[in-house]
C-alpha cells in the first residue's frame, strides 16, 4: 500500500489543508494509546498525560513540515519517544540537593 492510500496519512494531509476536524479525529484516533506510551515511559500518570498533550501540540505545530515518508504512527511514535527521552534528561539534571553549598555538591557526586 502506497503511503498516500494510509488512512492517517490522508487524515495529516487534510489536516495540512486545513481541515481541522482531521486533526480531531487523529488525537481521537491516537490519544489513549499515546498516553499508555508516555506513562510507562515516564513511570508517572500525570506526566504521561501531559507529555502525550505536549507531543499533540507539536504535531499541530509541525503539520506544515510534515511529509509522509512513513505512516503517521511512526512519526508520531517518534516525536513522542524523543519528547520523553528529553523529559528524563532534564529530570536527571535537576537531582541536585538545593541544601548543599555547590562545592558539597561537585564533592558528593566524585565519590
Amino acid at each position: 500500500m502506497r503511503l498516500e492510500d494510509d488512512p492517517d496519512v490522508k487524515l495529516m494531509l487534510a489536516f495540512q489543508g486545513g481541515d481541522e476536524d482531521a486533526f480531531v479525529m487523529l488525537y481521537q484516533r491516537y490519544r489513549d494509546r499515546l498516553i499508555n506510551f508516555t506513562r510507562r515511559m515516564l513511570g508517572s500518570a500525570a506526566q504521561g498525560e501531559e507529555a502525550a498533550q505536549e507531543v499533540f501540540l507539536k504535531l499541530y505545530q509541525v503539520r506544515d513540515r510534515y511529509t509522509p515518508k512513513s505512516k503517521l504512527s511512526t512519526f508520531l511514535w517518534r516525536m513522542a519517544f524523543n519528547h520523553c527521552l528529553n523529559i528524563r534528561a532534564r529530570k536527571e539534571h535537576k537531582l541536585v540537593d538545593v541544601n548543599l553549598p555547590v562545592d558539597a555538591q561537585a564533592a558528593q557526586g566524585e565519590q
